[in-house]
């Protein structure tokens, strides 16, 4: 079983509100804040890819480049000393 959902390279998490009896998640790993959330496990994951296509659309009208998750990048501070090493 995976942990997340994933769909055009974008990573959804998978939570359950026991209390108010439903699901939902957010996906993973960028800054912008999208959320989906269905009300049983069978309407998580097209909620989720219809997120990441209302977010993609929705940058698209916007003119920004929509975040990638985990772009491979891993910025590292290093001190003067190591770093002349």
């Amino acid at each position: 079983m995976s942990k997340f959902l994933e769909y055009k390279g974008y990573l959804g998490s998978l939570e359950i509100d026991l209390d108010e009896e439903f699901v939902y998640g957010r996906l993973m790993f960028i800054r912008d804040v999208v959320s989906y959330r269905a009300n049983d496990v069978r309407g998580l994951k097209p909620a989720f890819e219809a997120a990441v296509d209302d977010y993609l659309a929705t940058c698209a009208e916007l003119g920004e480049v929509p975040d990638a998750p985990c772009k491979g990048t891993f910025n590292v501070r290093l001190g003067p000393h190591l770093h002349q090493r």
